[in-house]
């Protein structure tokens, strides 16, 4: 009795490891592959028993997961894609605001080049005067090159660059390039020595500044005084796009302070503060709330596409950031460009 009792367990407990033990144990080593993003093995277990189901039924998960991720990655090519066509319209629209500006400072030393060259035509006998006169195309040319290569840097498409950068620096550079256009406005650049760095693609970081000073501009049809200052703030603050409750919540529940940064957008609470303000018309309460509305716009057709803040807003959310605004009617506008700081 012993000795066929003992066969029987050594048989029964062989049976049981090639029929259950084995096969769980193939099923729990895939699903540790596909949870670490292994997709492409699948698990042969013949078995015509609730374990072949079960592993069956895993491989066809696994395909489905293959396809459904090549079908998202597919679609977020194409969101990109649009997204980036949506911006690049938006930065020539911008551009086509500047258009005036960039024309009369343009035609300005086109005329003197014009008049410089009608001199020399007509025959100039002092080599002094006239090497002074071919200077002077030459500095206007190189004047009219320069303005044509920061309207070519800004509208020319550009893949996203995220980097360490400090944003005096691409505030003064976007100045210099709208300035053109701000002839019967005066501008105060207030801009904080040693400012924290942060971390953004200073390209799109100069469409949202661009687009925040020219709406500061239309908002004073006969002139005003616009203020760009920078400057550091720190406190516990989070931007919208992540405080806000998501319609997935259950009822009752908040999920928010349980949910966790991308390491791109993870803060110190030490920030950096673009702030950008007017003595313009100003907006009521009710403008107020719909401004990052997509195509909502108070100005007359073809004067504004209802994109450019939304636009700016998603461009600052992208680095973690904000945008905040307050306004009153008659009082002018204040519009905050919240940035997380690059820890030291």
């Amino acid at each position: 009795a012993f000795v066929f009792s003992a066969v029987f367990v050594v048989f029964g407990f062989y049976l049981l490891k090639k029929t259950v033990i084995d096969p769980i144990r193939k099923l729990e080593d895939a699903a540790k592959k596909i949870a670490g993003g292994t997709l492409v093995e699948s698990v042969e277990i013949k078995n015509n028993n609730e374990i072949g189901s079960l592993s069956n039924s895993l491989n066809k998960m696994t395909k489905t997961l293959v396809q459904k991720i090549e079908e998202l990655e597919n679609a977020n090519r194409e969101i990109a894609e649009a997204q980036n066509q949506i911006i690049r319209s938006e930065r020539m629209a911008s551009l086509g605001r500047l258009a005036s500006g960039i024309a009369h400072e343009i035609g300005n030393p086109l005329g003197a080049i014009s008049g410089y060259v009608d001199l020399l035509l007509d025959g100039i006998d002092d080599e002094d005067e006239e090497r002074d006169i071919l200077e002077r195309i030459i500095k206007g040319l190189k004047r009219i090159k320069g303005i044509l290569k920061r309207i070519l840097d800004f509208s020319r498409p550009s893949a996203l660059e995220v980097k360490t950068i400090d944003i005096n620096d691409v505030v003064s550079r976007t100045f210099e390039f709208v300035k053109i256009s701000l002839k019967d406005i005066e501008v105060n650049l207030d801009l904080k020595e040693d400012i924290k760095l942060v971390r953004a693609d200073p390209r799109q970081l100069e469409q949202v500044f661009v687009n925040l000073i020219l709406n500061a501009r239309d908002s004073m049809e006969s002139g005003g005084s616009v203020v760009i200052a920078t400057m550091e703030e720190e406190k516990e603050y989070k931007p919208r796009f992540f405080s806000e409750r998501r319609s997935t919540d259950p009822p009752g529940h908040d999920f928010t302070r349980k949910r966790k940064l991308p390491p791109v957008l993870k803060h110190n609470n030490k920030w950096v503060k673009v702030v950008i303000s007017d003595n313009g018309c100003g907006m009521d309460d009710d403008i107020l709330r719909q401004i990052f509305t997509p195509f909502f716009t108070t100005k007359d057709p073809g004067k504004g596409t209802g994109l450019g803040l939304p636009i700016s807003l998603g461009i600052v959310q992208t680095f973690g950031g904000d945008i905040r605004v307050s306004s009153k009617e008659g009082r002018g506008s204040v519009f905050e460009v919240v940035l997380p700081a690059v820890d030291e």
